[in-house]
């Protein structure tokens, strides 16, 4: 996919790229487009696709809270922890 897509994708949802996180099951077409567009990229790879590795790795949806929430995955990256925002309104 075109960086546009996922430019679009960013605005509707009001947010900025580094506070999202595209979960796709090519490497190299849906990582390559997240990574143009700066957003972080979670490979879903239910076959053990032995190709290069994102930064993280799920086998399964049901993976994807434990990804974010630092668990330990199987062959995965972790996630970095959130980041807390602080100031008035």
């Amino acid at each position: 996919p075109s960086k546009e897509i996922f430019q679009r994708a960013l605005e509707k949802a009001h947010s900025a790229a580094e506070d999202a996180l595209y979960i796709g099951n090519e490497p190299d077409t849906d990582g390559e487009g997240a990574k143009v567009a700066g957003i972080p990229f979670l490979l879903i790879n239910r076959q053990s696709d032995p190709r290069v590795r994102p930064p993280g790795t799920i086998q399964n949806l049901g993976e994807v809270f434990g990804y974010l929430n630092g668990k330990e995955i199987a062959g995965a990256a972790q996630a970095p922890p959130p980041q807390t925002k602080t100031g008035s309104n």
